[in-house]
């Protein structure tokens, strides 16, 4: 394994009555060597640390840094020199899942702990490899391990070391992609098909359909995270007009979180959300990376990650865009994600915003993006 310290950049709120306390920003550091290429798809339960991968010379490495000192480890490349990420942790960073690509067809799960290292998990027909793993995640208890297999029909599995694999439903359509599980395991959410693509929950392995925002047009839907007690999960429409952010209650109820335009797009897509409902981030895609930013919703406004930044009185390099967010701590001040720089470097980052005063809820109150609900 290898270690590297952080590059940090403190940033200072000056504006007073904003906000209590400062917005911080901190660039976390990638490997020596090649391209500067590092990002980041998750965080642990108590954003202790947060996960994706890093590059050198070598190729791209499954990575993890740890939040409070910023110190970036590497678990190396797979078994073949092949490319690794890690893409989901239980709550403390001691379990986490990740992909080892042996080729474009062969992408296998793994699971790491500090004793085993990373350790290749069987296919749930048993033996090894063939097969084109798209995404995996973790329970916050570590019990419950969740992927999906694009190879034929796509197809959506959970997986436990007392029950082994259970392949998720599928709808009429013969297809599901699974993108998140919560905290005990028990839910597991993503999406299938029928006549389209819809939004998903499973209860164990009995379907659930999240809802359509209400007095849109819909026609494809996905759920992309959950909160550890299943009450909220969070994904995105795509409607006529538009793709909105939305947020599903435990009775599937979805309610649509706004649309964050940017370069004339209007594609916001929900990827993290906090425990108790209250914290939604994300990323609208304009047109490729480059036109790419993350957001935050809060107090019933979503505005980019920069914007929240500039609230709190703190100014930056207009050239330095916030391209995702995905993960976001249980309090929903701290956000972590992917930042592009104007030189062509991805280099993650973690964004610590101060808790909201009383004048900053009201206006965000004011400036309220209309919600829509079923």
């Amino acid at each position: 394994m290898r270690i590297r310290n952080l590059l940090s950049i403190a940033m200072i709120s000056t504006v007073a009555g904003l906000a209590h306390g400062q917005g911080t920003l901190t660039l976390l550091s990638d490997l020596a060597g090649g391209v500067v290429d590092g990002r980041i798809f998750n965080s642990s339960g108590d954003m202790s640390r947060v996960v994706g991968y890093a590059t050198d010379a070598t190729g791209q490495q499954a990575s993890y840094w740890d939040v409070g000192t910023g110190s970036l480890t590497s678990l190396g490349l797979g078994p073949t020199g092949g490319a690794t990420q890690l893409q989901g942790s239980n709550e403390d960073g001691t379990v986490m899942v990740g992909i080892s690509s042996y080729s474009s067809a062969d992408r296998r799960v793994f699971r790491w702990t500090q004793a085993t290292g990373m350790v290749e998990m069987a296919n749930p027909g048993g033996g090894f490899g063939g097969r084109r793993v798209q995404s995996t995640e973790i329970s916050r208890d570590g019990s419950t391990i969740v992927h999906t297999d694009l190879t034929g029909p796509s197809k959506a599995y959970r997986y436990t070391d007392s029950l082994g694999y259970q392949q998720l439903p599928a709808l009429s359509g013969g297809w599901a992609i699974v993108n998140g599980v919560s905290g005990d395991g028990s839910v597991s959410i993503g999406g299938s098909n029928d006549s389209r693509f819809r939004a998903m929950r499973w209860n164990g392995l009995s379907q659930q359909l999240l809802s359509d925002p209400v007095g849109l047009t819909t026609t494809y839907s996905e759920a992309w995270a959950i909160t550890p007690d299943a009450a909220y999960t969070v994904g995105h429409a795509q409607t006529n007009q538009g793709m909105h952010a939305m947020m599903w209650d435990a009775a599937g109820v979805g309610t649509s979180l706004g649309v964050l335009e940017f370069n004339g797009a209007k594609n916001s897509v929900a990827r993290a959300v906090n425990p108790d409902g209250s914290v939604v981030v994300g990323d609208t895609n304009a047109a490729g990376l480059q036109f790419q930013i993350a957001w935050i919703h809060r107090n019933g406004a979503i505005v980019s990650i920069a914007q929240a930044l500039a609230q709190t009185g703190y100014s930056f390099d207009p050239t330095m865009r916030f391209i995702s967010a995905r993960g976001v701590s249980d309090d929903g001040l701290t956000i972590t994600g992917t930042a592009l720089l104007a030189n062509g470097d991805f280099v993650p980052y973690i964004v610590t915003l101060p808790t909201p005063s009383a004048a900053m809820v009201m206006g965000a109150g004011l400036f309220a993006v209309s919600r829509r609900r079923r």
